[in-house]
């Protein structure tokens, strides 16, 4: 079955729950307060959204759906979220800011409430790709947004995002495939979380100044963890997680400034299987010595004062 829609503003664009669509064609839409295509299990694509420029989207569950999902010229998207579809690429290359829509706020922002609550967070934007057989993310243009999610794309290898600036929310980087992640104007991040990539070995943020959350947990191949803009300011309050990074080599000099909150270090193999929950003594046996090269986690707690191993057995699984 196919459907052909040539309107060009739409109010919602809901196209979901129907098991016999194979092909769906919207070449005329320009606006819509809401895009939502969810759960056709036939749907082929591929979809052409050639002269959409204003919407939050939702594409969910079409377990056929392969292809590019391009959007050349959208430029206003509270909401784009790509779930669990079969799709090798997702670019928006217009895409300057996840900014509020100027149509009809009210009903956007009762399918942003849905669609945050599926994601399990509290943005204000929202940028999501999960489990998918993306290759590659572009976004070239945008600036700027709350959250950024990247989860469960085990053939991701390019990741762009060539002129973000900040983010008020997340960046969250987890079980994708690329050997490098690299934001080379990311000045702000609230948090930035990379989880079990195992074939990243590179992860640089040359101009990244400012965050006050940063968690790199059990990526094997990673040795280089690159900030060299960095501030801990003192008396400010951080969470800092970097563990089971089993080559990683860091800069003590990275945690100048770190007097106020919690800090967890331990990257050699050694730690895997060791729990402790009290802060652990700079003398300690456990801390393998760094010879001055890298630091460990004994040294970061001279400079803290506030570090600690914590459970890492919960973390592997």
């Amino acid at each position: 079955m196919k459907l052909l829609y040539l309107q060009t503003v739409l109010q919602g664009f809901d196209v979901d729950y129907n098991p016999q669509l194979t092909l769906l064609e919207m070449p005329e839409l320009t606006t819509a307060v809401r895009v939502s295509i969810r759960h056709n299990p036939l749907l082929t694509g591929p979809l052409y959204f050639d002269k959409l420029t204003d919407a939050s989207i939702l594409i969910d569950g079409n377990e056929k759906l392969e292809g590019g999902l391009d959007f050349p010229v959208l430029t206003t998207c509270i909401v784009l979220l790509v779930h669990s579809c079969p799709v090798t690429s997702v670019s928006a290359n217009s895409l300057a800011l996840m900014t509020e829509s100027s149509m009809e706020y009210n009903r956007v922002s009762l399918m942003l409430e849905y669609v945050l609550l599926q994601s399990d967070t509290t943005s204000n934007s929202l940028i999501s790709i999960k489990d998918t057989m993306v290759t590659q993310v572009a976004f070239h243009s945008l600036l700027s947004g709350s959250d950024i999610i990247l989860e469960g794309n085990k053939l991701l290898d390019q990741l762009q995002f060539t002129q973000l600036v900040s983010l008020t929310g997340q960046l969250t980087v987890g079980d994708c495939n690329h050997s490098t992640l690299y934001l080379p104007a990311l000045y702000y991040a609230s948090n930035i979380t990379v989880l079990r990539n195992v074939h990243i070995e590179n992860i640089t943020f040359p101009e990244l100044a400012a965050l006050k959350s940063l968690t790199v947990v059990g990526n094997p191949k990673l040795t280089n963890l690159y900030l060299p803009k960095l501030t801990f300011f003192e008396g400010e309050s951080y969470d800092v997680i970097v563990i089971m990074n089993d080559n990683l080599c860091l800069d003590e000099s990275m945690f100048d400034g770190f007097t106020n909150g919690s800090c967890v270090v331990a990257n050699q193999e050694i730690y895997n299987s060791i729990i402790i929950d009290t802060l652990l003594p700079s003398n300690s046996t456990f801390a393998p010595d760094c010879g001055g090269v890298c630091c460990d986690m004994s040294i970061v707690s001279n400079i803290t004062n506030i570090c600690e191993l914590g459970d890492t057995d919960n973390l592997k699984q």
